[in-house]
């Protein structure tokens, strides 16, 4: 089943994400397996079944990258092995060159300022590539569309490490 059209939505990268939610919520109401519980034993287990499809949808349309993903999926398009063999080598070389910046800037003494400098730059570039996949996305340049999810795989990646990082200060 489509994702979009299980939530009565168009099939695009923009989404609204108050939408979503709401019809995520109405549909849950709708099948949730604690509605069916006095049901036949195969009709609750349909319905278990359906709601762990809107929960699944649900995780991936609320998420850009993972929407991103799915959006070339429904295309057609091997994103198995999209890591490496679609971002250009350049990019490749300026994502080895930001491990080492944050790992250089994890090491300083006072390194909040320096991390705050990075953080910004990364999340500058992710709003680039957010930018780029929406017009990509809504040109059905699919192989461009590609590379552009591949960088913000690895962009994601790094995002991550920071926000690790920052929680390790704060003792979380």
């Amino acid at each position: 089943m489509n994702y979009f059209t299980l939530f009565g939505l168009p099939v695009c990268y923009l989404l609204d994400g108050n939408l979503l939610a709401s019809r995520y919520k109405a549909l849950q109401r709708k099948f949730h397996p604690d509605r069916h519980t006095n049901n036949h034993a195969y009709e609750h287990m349909q319905a278990i079944a359906y709601a762990a499809t809107i929960n699944n949808a649900y995780q991936t349309l609320k998420s850009p990258l993972k929407r991103a993903q799915y959006i070339l999926s429904l295309q057609g398009l091997d994103l198995e092995n999209t890591d490496h063999t679609a971002c250009h080598a350049s990019f490749l070389f300026k994502y080895l060159k930001f491990h080492e910046e944050l790992d250089a800037i994890v090491h300083l003494p006072d390194s909040e300022k320096e991390m705050i400098n990075f953080k910004g730059r990364i999340y500058k570039m992710i709003k680039k590539r957010n930018a780029q996949m929406t017009f990509e996305l809504e040109q059905k340049q699919w192989k461009s569309a590609l590379k552009t999810l591949c960088e913000l795989r690895f962009l994601d990646k790094i995002e991550e490490q920071i926000n690790q990082i920052e929680e390790k200060n704060l003792g979380l």
